[in-house]
């Protein structure tokens, strides 16, 4: 059958009824999406006032080791690479959440600031 079932739908009648209830939990959304977004940091974010963020980190390697350091320090974010976006656009996504601490934004704005640069596989001249 594809109906639903009486518990799904008693499920989300009663998710309905809570929404309205999260003015607080929405307002520090986005707060902490604007904290987010007015951070300086090494690389251009997109601008969104969602909680999906993105850092453009152009590059398949760049963006896999900033990935790859952010997770180090124990973020969970994702690298986004083509064809998913356009070559040369490959970004970071981030997302904040409702429970994410203004101090975690913080932690994260800063583990951003202290990414090291990929190191070049190419020799460099002396």
């Amino acid at each position: 059958s594809t109906t639903l079932s009486e518990q799904t739908v008693s499920t989300i009648w009663e998710s309905y009824k809570i929404l309205p209830q999260l003015w607080q939990e929405r307002a520090h959304l986005e707060l902490i999406i604007s904290t987010f977004q007015d951070a300086e940091l090494p690389f251009k974010k997109l601008k969104s006032s969602t909680p999906i963020q993105h850092l453009l980190v152009p590059g398949i390697d760049e963006a896999r080791h900033v990935a790859d350091q952010l997770k180090h320090a124990g973020y969970d974010v994702r690298p986004v690479f083509f064809p998913a976006v356009p070559k040369g656009e490959e970004r970071i996504r981030v997302i904040l959440h409702s429970y994410n601490t203004r101090g975690e934004v913080s932690w994260l704005i800063q583990a951003i600031n202290a990414i090291q640069p990929v190191e070049s596989s190419t020799p460099k001249a002396a």
